[in-house]
């Protein structure tokens, strides 16, 4: 067993840490310097010292919804005030600042990048002293921006409108990315009025039923409907000791999660429903409106309906969280718990009292990590059931069946 190595970096501009091309200077006014540019650039400065805890937050809770920014709270001492952003004498004046790098890595490897949004800085009489940092990954930038009215599309695959919403000019969005081509094929359109750029691409990824998050290293990621369906499991969770241990899994029978009447419409167009009737008689009727999607045909609407329906149709208890504790594992298993992404595929065993092993294939909606000095380190899995089996796949003696599997459109 082994002890996680936490790094904490935090971006700064400052005196400290000037890196500004500066005319008539013999170090700073060289040009084509890499090291000096114009206006200067943040440098990331290692606070793991003064780091007290933090928490990351990643992925969403209920996976019908869009996939919310990303949360690391972290908890620094300062009790020599080097923090503090009155404190002109301090390497690090001005102090942490709105929109400076967040990264936060295990063993070396990020599990979290994003943006400071709040600072709190609080002490008591006692001399004590501590700056709280709130930051959230890129995608909270888009919340606040918008494409306006007017604003037209061509016929295109899911990617690529992701892609053209990212770059439109109101917009503008600078952070890194990696876009999937996509499977659906968007219909061409001109906005008839302001929508926030969340919405919009809500409405591209239902129209892919795909997956739009930033990744733990910050790159704003597409997937297709097919990658977490087709991917090969991450890692195997086992309460037997012959693979990755946990410390307790949570197990419920989702009701939440139960739909058998699955709605959705082309834009301008009528609503499209779907209904699953002997879902409908053993559970009653439960509704998920799917809202607008863009693609070319009620034909696709239809497609799309019954691919979720694959999902939604019929209850079970399923494994919705995992919780694991870094430290009881090797160093090789810290690395690849900590590189966990969004969407991987995982599996879990699990022995209930009273029954035999039991297999599952999860896939990740969200990763929380939370650490504090002294204490700990706790990796916190949330997952949805990954359905392999009900999908036609052809060459396959089991799921290649005419009449029994269920097609992907």
């Amino acid at each position: 067993m082994a002890t996680p190595t936490p790094t904490v970096e935090i971006g700064f501009i400052g005196p400290a840490f000037d890196n500004a091309f500066t005319l008539d200077d013999p170090v700073k006014g060289k040009l084509d310097s890499t090291d000096f540019v114009l206006s200067g650039t943040e440098i990331l400065a290692d606070l793991t010292s003064r780091c007290v805890s933090f928490t990351t937050r990643r992925g969403r809770n209920d996976w019908t919804q869009p996939f919310s920014p990303g949360i690391a709270t972290l908890l620094f001492r300062n009790t020599d005030g080097a923090l503090d952003p009155l404190n002109t004498s301090s390497v690090y004046y001005p102090g942490i600042t709105v929109g400076r790098t967040v990264t936060i890595k295990c063993n070396g490897h990020l599990i979290y990048s994003g943006l400071v949004e709040d600072i709190n800085l609080g002490y008591d009489t006692s001399g004590d002293a501590w700056v709280t940092v709130v930051a959230e990954d890129q995608s909270s930038e888009l919340g606040l921006r918008s494409l306006t009215s007017g604003t037209s599309f061509s016929q295109q695959s899911s990617g690529p409108r992701v892609s053209a919403v990212l770059a439109n000019a109101n917009i503008d969005y600078a952070g890194a990315t990696s876009i999937d081509g996509g499977n659906s094929t968007l219909a061409a359109e001109t906005l008839s009025a302001d929508i926030n750029a969340v919405q919009y691409l809500q409405k591209v990824t239902n129209s892919e039923q795909g997956y739009l998050y930033v990744s733990r290293s910050g790159v704003m990621t597409f997937e297709n409907r097919y990658g977490p369906i087709s991917s090969a499991s991450t890692v195997t969770f086992s309460d037997d000791g012959s693979d990755v241990p946990y410390q307790q899994i949570g197990r419920n029978l989702v009701s939440a999660e139960l739909f058998n009447r699955l709605t959705a419409n082309r834009t301008g167009a009528a609503a499209v429903t779907a209904n699953e009737t002997a879902s409908q008689d053993s559970y009653g009727i439960r509704l998920l409106p799917v809202g607008e999607v863009l693609v070319l045909d009620d034909a696709t609407v239809t497609d799309i309906l019954g691919f979720l329906m694959v999902q939604t149709a019929s209850t079970e208890v399923r494994i919705n969280s995992l919780t694991a504790v870094l430290d009881t594992q090797s160093s090789g298993t810290q690395n690849t718990i900590a590189q966990l992404e969004l969407a991987d595929a995982v599996t879990v065993e699990f022995t209930p009292p009273g029954v035999a092993q039991q297999t599952t294939n999860g896939t990740l909606q969200q990763i929380r990590h939370a650490f504090t000095v002294g204490e700990t380190w706790r990796i916190t899995l949330g997952m949805t059931p990954r359905n392999t089996t009900s999908y036609l796949t052809l060459d396959n003696t089991t799921l290649g069946r005419l009449d029994f599997n269920s097609l992907g459109f």
